[in-house]
């Protein structure tokens, strides 16, 4: 079953964020900008595999955008950062 407001945003022509996307934008408006670790560990998780879709599916919709690399700490490989692309307070639908 399609949940009501994900169909009344389609006929808009609106995308649908869930509740991690909502969070992880939430995250990066507080950040600034931050790597898929430090987003992760705001969400209590060692690793960012986790959340790792979340923010690419943000970063594939325009919502979010890579802003450079970092060494990362634990794996000491270079990783990306990303930023906020849309301004904050841009009308964005959210599942409850």
């Amino acid at each position: 079953m399609i949940h009501s407001n994900t169909l009344e945003a389609y006929h808009f022509g609106q995308v649908v964020f869930g509740l991690k996307q909502k969070q992880v934008l939430q995250i990066i408006d507080r950040l600034g900008q931050a790597t898929d670790r430090e987003i992760a560990a705001e969400f209590g998780k060692d690793t960012p595999y986790g959340i790792q879709p979340r923010i690419s599916d943000l970063i594939r919709l325009g919502v979010l955008e890579e802003c450079g690399s970092r060494k990362d700490p634990v794996s000491g490989k270079r990783v990306r950062v990303t930023r906020r692309v849309i301004p904050q307070g841009t009308q964005l639908c959210f599942l409850s």
